[in-house]
């Protein structure tokens, strides 16, 4: 970003102030001019001592001027990069002034860049624009007694952007996606009372393209849920899918699918964080690469069969007395023991 100093009116520009503050003369602003050359190092005392800007590079427009304080004049000024054949840094600009009846015009004041803060201008050679422009405020004495001289090229160059931006053709947005989730007053799009069934409001939504906030209440009629519902649907032509959560927290979502002059609906609650927890426990686990059971498992008696006939177990008892014990308190598996030598 550029960033330049307070003007500074050079002993020529301090005198003809002046005496212009004193009625004493008159004078217009007639130009303004840049120059690449960092002025920054030098004091103010061999600024005012200035009679040219060192070098000019380029002169720029006077396109405005602004009224501030009584004895101070705000001049609006521009540069271009037509024309440029080399890009260069606006070191320090000049003011340039003419007192009436006078032929010979005086540098006015001048304006540096504040250290490594010149506005860069590029060359024109890939025909890109940039223009800069500032307003310098400068010491005049009495506003009366001063002219502003306008740039009309700088201004017709003003007026070209502005006519040019004028007859730019913005795209039509009136087909723009308008779509709103709620209604204007933040209540859901589709609302579905206790005194509505669910299946006749879904299915005459069925067609009518869009998306938006959907609320059942616990009362409507096919409500699958059995509790207050509040979510989010989208429809198109032949479907209307929605996701909702009830009101006890659970999550549900329905697809309802256009079919001849009716629609079909299936319901189905989201399972939870603690549902599949829940589902976990009751699974058999194996491994995945041997296809082994790798939970401990107990069946009641009857439950594990093969081939329709149950699976028995074999126990191994100590003796013949320890089978028919054991066989006694239950008589499910097959006792074995070791035949006495």
């Amino acid at each position: 970003m550029s960033k330049y100093n307070d003007t500074i009116l050079t002993n020529a520009g301090v005198d003809l102030a002046s005496r212009a503050a004193h009625g004493d003369a008159s004078f217009k602003i007639v130009r303004v001019e840049s120059t690449a050359d960092d002025l920054s190092g030098k004091t103010e005392d061999e600024l005012k001592a200035m009679t040219t800007i060192p070098n000019k590079v380029q002169d720029g427009s006077i396109v405005g001027q602004e009224d501030t304080a009584p004895a101070i004049q705000g001049i609006q000024l521009q540069f271009l990069n037509t024309g440029l054949t080399k890009p260069y840094s606006i070191q320090a600009m000049g003011i340039y002034a003419k007192e009436d009846g006078k032929e010979q015009e005086i540098l006015y004041a001048i304006t540096t860049a504040e250290k490594e803060h010149p506005q860069y201008m590029p060359d024109f050679a890939d025909k890109v624009t940039l223009r800069f422009g500032m307003t310098i405020r400068v010491v005049v004495g009495d506003k009366a007694n001063v002219v502003i001289v306008f740039d009309p090229d700088g201004l017709a160059t003003i007026k070209f952007v502005q006519d040019a931006i004028a007859n730019v053709k913005l795209p039509d947005m009136s087909s723009w996606q308008k779509q709103k989730l709620t209604n204007d007053d933040g209540s859901p799009k589709l609302a579905i009372s206790a005194t509505q069934d669910v299946n006749a409001v879904i299915g005459q939504a069925i067609g009518k393209v869009g998306a938006g906030v959907i609320s059942i209440d616990i009362s409507a009629l096919n409500n699958q849920a059995g509790h207050s519902l509040l979510g989010t649907y989208q429809v198109t032509t032949t479907v209307l899918n929605a996701v909702l959560q009830a009101s006890d927290g659970t999550l549900w979502s329905f697809i309802s699918t256009k079919a001849g002059s009716g629609a079909t609906f299936v319901w189905k609650q989201v399972a939870t964080a603690d549902d599949l927890k829940s589902m976990n426990l009751n699974v058999l686990h194996r491994d995945p690469n041997t296809g082994k059971a790798t939970d401990a498992i107990d069946f009641d008696p009857g439950k594990l069969t093969i081939g329709g006939h149950p699976a028995l177990s074999i126990v191994m008892c100590t003796d013949e007395a320890d089978a028919k014990a054991k066989s006694a308190a239950n008589p499910n598996p097959i006792y074995v023991y070791p035949k006495e030598s």
